[in-house]
Formats: structure tokens, sequence, C-alpha cells
């Protein structure tokens, strides 16, 4: 293991089997210790019915069948499993990326080779744009690194790679929920969150902690409209509810 700054380095690191493995959290073995990591950017659909209104959420991203999403999601934990199976790299800033284990996980960023399996998971269709994100060990923005996902999730959809595959038009999907009302209100943003297109419920951007956002009104069950401030310009955009804390 060697720190450079804030980031730590785990080389030859191997995946250990446990049943709560999945596409972007996993158990590794690094020389004679265990660690838990979570994939920064990217969230793997679930495999089981425990949380019914995260599988919901994922279901709504690629506009398939909550049964679908859970397909996808064991597809993305084999594809983890076989990426991984010859040992990688792990990069982490060990923050906290909890979880159901007991053992403390970190969010990292996880390579093979020259790639990243968080871009390898984009590129097969298996994963959404959606969680902790931060600026890389080599430099590399967040903006600029999740700017690169999403042209990696474009060539996947257009390709209908993985999920893409059973997507429909967000027109046609229905809400299993009613919508919770919201009422507007200022937020400074205590963690940097990503905001999605108003149109076609892309990502578009990040927006980083700091910023002062003021919550418009709900857009549907999980996410809200905002208007915000870039550049001395007023735009609008979606987030997460959950990230706003609300």
């Amino acid at each position: 293991m060697s720190a450079s700054g804030r980031w730590y380095v785990y080389e030859n690191c191997r995946l250990i089997p446990n049943h709560f493995n999945d596409g972007d959290s996993f158990h590794v073995r690094h020389k004679k210790k265990r660690y838990v990591f979570r994939l920064y950017f990217v969230d793997a659909p679930e495999r089981d019915r425990e949380f019914p209104k995260r599988i919901a959420e994922q279901a709504d991203y690629w506009g398939i069948e909550e049964k679908e999403g859970l397909k996808i999601g064991r597809q993305a934990a084999a594809f983890t499993r076989d990426f991984l199976k010859d040992g990688f790299s792990i990069y982490t800033e060990r923050v906290d990326a909890r979880g159901r284990s007991k053992k403390t996980r970190y969010f990292a960023m996880v390579k093979v080779g020259g790639k990243y399996l968080s871009e390898a998971l984009v590129d097969a269709g298996l994963v959404r744009i959606y969680g902790k994100m931060t600026d890389l060990k080599d430099g590399t923005s967040m903006e600029d690194y999740t700017a690169s996902l999403r042209s990696a999730e474009r060539d996947a959809k257009k390709h209908s790679q993985g999920a893409w595959a059973d997507s429909r038009s967000s027109h046609d999907k229905q809400t299993l929920f009613e919508i919770p009302a919201i009422e507007e209100q200022d937020i400074i943003l205590k963690e940097s969150i990503p905001i999605y297109s108003l149109k076609n419920n892309r990502m578009i951007g990040v927006l980083r902690a700091g910023n002062s956002v003021h919550v418009l009104r709900a857009e549907s069950y999980y996410k809200v409209r905002i208007r915000f401030k870039s550049n001395d310009k007023f735009y609008e955009a979606q987030c997460q509810r959950k990230d706003l804390g609300l």
C-alpha cells in the first residue's frame, strides 16, 4: 500500500467470494488484510427485493420493469466478478460508504490494466451514473470523468447494451407512488451532487458542495426541480430528492 496525498493505493488485490458482493460493492483482500469497497460514480441495480423503493428508482432510470432491473443487478454482479478475477488495483480516499456489513466500507475507484471498473460497467449498460463522486487521483475532475461516463452511456444506449436493451420511453412509464409534496426553499449543498436534464432525465453535470440551490417543486417521486446560478446565469435542472436531504 502507498499513500499519495489523501489517496491510498492498493495493488495486486483479489476479490473475496461473499454473498453480499454485487456489481458495485465487494469484499477485497490485499496482502493479509480484508476490506469492503463501494464504487464511486455508479450504482448497480439490486439483486433481490429487500429495498423496494430503491428497486423502483433504479428501474425508472432505464425505463424497465422492476423484475428486469433485478435481472440486470445479477448480470452486473457476474460482470464485476469476471472483470476482477485476475487481480486489480484499488484507489481510495477512505471515505465511509456505509453499508449492511459490520465492516467499514470505503468508496473507491477500481482499475484493471488501464480500465476503471466503473467505465466498463457503463459500457455494458449495467449501472446508472449515480452516487458519490470525487476528483480522481490523477487530477481528473469529477465533472470531466462524469462527462466521459455520460459519453460511454450514450454509446451503450445507442447499441442497446445491458439494461438499455429493454428500455422504454419515460413518457410511457406510470409512477407507482403518489408524488410527495415539497415546499420551495433554499439549500446550501453539503456534498457535491449530480444534476439531471429536465428534458430527458439524463445526467448533465455536478454541483459542488457549498453551492446554493433553490428548490422549486417535485418533478417525480425521486426528483425535484431546482434553480441554481453558474457563471452569473440562472439555470434549472433536476436532482435527487435524497441528495438534498428531503
